[in-house]
């Protein structure tokens, strides 16, 4: 597993999580939300930015923990798709002084959405997989359009 060169370590919560860096496109202020009838209990609303309308996705529930109310949102971009990330905190850009390691005995190492695990500041921290997340999202979703 290839680990990237740099990543961005973002906080939800408790939780400090890494991001690659081509995938995160801007951070936006969470001052209005529009909710969404019937979503699925990850998908806090709808926010605007700059003509488009992106959902607001909560992984708190996949960290499992309560994470209150988001004050940031994290735009990224995966093929093709965008969508917001609900955090509290950019902390910093990063380079990683060791590989990525896929494995954890760290309950979120079952999550579809984490590739793995790199140290930052005397812990490991969970890289998320964007193709994981989708997947996932999409999963939870679709019974809902149904």
């Amino acid at each position: 597993m290839n680990t990237p060169l740099q990543l961005w370590a973002l906080r939800l919560g408790e939780q400090v999580f890494a991001l690659e860096p081509r995938a995160l496109k801007e951070v936006l202020e969470v001052t209005r939300l529009t909710p969404v009838p019937l979503a699925p209990p990850f998908v806090l609303g709808l926010l605007a930015n700059g003509g488009s309308i992106l959902p607001l996705v909560d992984l708190g529930g996949w960290l499992g923990q309560d994470t209150g109310q988001p004050t940031l949102a994290a735009v990224v971009t995966y093929q093709g798709q965008t969508l917001a990330l609900a955090i509290h905190e950019v902390l910093r850009l990063f380079t990683p002084v060791e590989e990525l390691n896929p494995k954890s005995a760290h309950p979120l190492s079952q999550q579809p959405f984490v590739q793995g695990w790199i140290p930052w500041q005397n812990t490991d921290i969970p890289v998320l997989s964007l193709d994981g997340l989708l997947h996932l999202l999409t999963q939870q979703t679709t019974p809902t359009l149904n």
